[in-house]
């Protein structure tokens, strides 16, 4: 039987002995940290600065790097850790400018509304034509400068005024944190000892009997047979059922199977579907060969079998014993779905080699980001790691409406996967009816370290009038995400 990938390393292929190969992972192990290190710092400059040519962009950043270049970069859009003072958690005008996005109006009206296809020579040569500061004002005002930012930023001044009308009292606004008064609970994330440790060092070894152990864990353990019911979507079910959804989807009719109590009446085409096992093995065969075609390792029919039941009611088990607290741990009765969790772990390091790296997004609503997120370390830095899987979605949207419930405080993480930083998509395996972004997107796999880039405070408006501020976070995670946003 095929090997797991158990560790928290990106697998290695160990089947071929071409030369070059091996040349290129000696490589990647003395050079792979510095590299993922600098594109990501030019990746994240760029978006911040939010560039109209951002291949220029990232090439005078270079150029400034190595001193090849003649010039600085091209000036880039102040974040809120630029604009405010960084000893001080107070709202500041200048952070909150910093978080529109404006220089994409200036870079306009400086270019007459065109986009020059080298962004760099032309702004160098409007010292030529424009050799003055009345020229360039007057260039400026030709432009409609002025009405441009009035435009952009009117909108979002009655924004923040309809958000103080409707904040209650208590509610405080900083450039790094939400804190309301009375609600929202803190968050509560592990620190490096506990990345370094390892996913073996948090719940155990694996068992090599892959297959009879998930059966086991599912099927004949203290909690096999007890009722519990998800939060999310009022699935009322147990293991033993969750199992043989997942490996025996013709033991029951449709209508035996636990379903969605609060999508059955309003929207029942969302509700969870059986998946026939030979059209799995079909779906796992089309994701095998793209692996193949890369020279990646090949995903294991028990790693489907668990990235399947993930996507289900199981993730609330998986989740709390991950994170070590939760309304489901009592009940696992101190079945730790070991082998499970290493294999959906497994799944989603073998599958993130098909995702494609781009930004994610996660809401939280209720919650409050603890110290380690404003405040760095002996070592200079901040965050946390999260101890279990983590929901992400393509689509900023879904992340703000997770974010907003009123009366509670939200965060969105606006996280950029990387070369190696990147997580899963199982839609292919979801249990979900539809392909919403939420089942289409990325799902980062245990242990993903949360280190805050820069921060920005918004209102984003909740179900109700009222609205509910949500701090966006620009994250870097060191794995990033897999499946149904919804699930999780």
């Amino acid at each position: 039987m095929d090997a797991l990938d158990f560790n928290n390393e990106p697998p290695t292929s160990s089947a071929s002995s071409n030369m070059e190969e091996l040349q290129a992972t000696a490589y990647l192990e003395r050079k792979g940290d510095e590299i993922e290190r600098l594109v990501g710092e030019l990746m994240t400059d760029t978006i911040q600065s939010e560039a109209v040519d951002p291949a220029a962009h990232m090439l005078c950043l270079l150029q400034d790097r190595t001193g090849t270049g003649a010039s600085s970069p091209p000036a880039r859009r102040p974040s809120v850790a630029d604009a405010a003072d960084a000893s001080s958690d107070e709202w500041t005008t200048a952070a909150w400018l910093g978080s529109l996005g404006l220089s994409g109006r200036i870079a306009a009206a400086l270019h007459g509304g065109t986009s020059p296809s080298d962004q760099l020579g032309a702004t160098r040569q409007l010292s030529v034509s424009m050799p003055s500061e009345a020229a360039l004002a007057e260039h400026l005002r030709a432009s409609n400068l002025l009405e441009a930012l009035a435009s952009a930023l009117l909108p979002n001044i009655r924004q923040l005024a309809a958000a103080a009308a409707s904040d209650a009292p208590g509610a405080v606004e900083s450039s790094g944190k939400f804190v309301q008064a009375s609600e929202g609970f803190e968050l509560k994330y592990g620190d490096l000892s506990t990345f370094f440790g390892g996913l073996e060092a948090q719940i155990g070894a694996p068992d090599p009997k892959i297959r009879q152990a998930m059966a086991r864990e599912h099927c004949d353990s203290a909690d096999s047979h007890d009722a519990f019911t998800t939060g999310n979507y009022g699935v009322t079910t147990t293991p033993q059922l969750e199992w043989a959804f997942v490996v025996a989807p013709d033991s029951h009719v449709a209508s035996e199977w636990p379903h969605e109590d609060r999508l059955q009446r309003q929207q029942p085409e969302l509700m969870r579907r059986t998946m026939a096992l030979d059209e799995l093995a079909r779906r796992l065969g089309d994701v095998n060969a793209k692996l193949e075609a890369l020279r990646e390792p090949l995903m294991l029919d028990e790693e489907a079998i668990g990235a399947r039941l993930y996507t289900g009611p199981m993730f609330v088990k998986y989740n709390d014993l991950l994170r070590g607290f939760g309304g489901a741990l009592a009940g696992c009765k101190g079945n730790a779905y070991v082998t499970t969790t290493h294999v959906i772990n497994s799944a989603i390091v073998k599958a993130s080699k098909l995702t494609m790296a781009t930004q994610v997004y996660r809401g939280i609503a209720g919650g409050l980001l603890p110290e380690s997120f404003r405040t760095p370390n002996q070592h200079g830095v901040k965050g946390g790691i999260e101890a279990a899987f983590m929901s992400t979605t393509f689509d900023r949207a879904v992340a703000l409406r997770y974010a907003s419930q009123p009366g509670k405080p939200g965060i969105v993480f606006e996280m950029q996967m990387g070369m190696i930083d990147r997580g899963a998509q199982l839609g292919w395996v979801s249990q979900c009816g539809c392909r919403c972004p939420s089942c289409t997107s990325a799902r980062p796999r245990p242990l993903t370290p949360l280190c805050p880039m820069t921060t920005d405070t918004r209102t984003s408006a909740s179900a109700s009038s009222r609205r509910s501020p949500a701090s966006r976070w620009w994250a870097r995670a060191a794995t990033a995400p897999c499946s149904s946003s919804r699930r999780g």
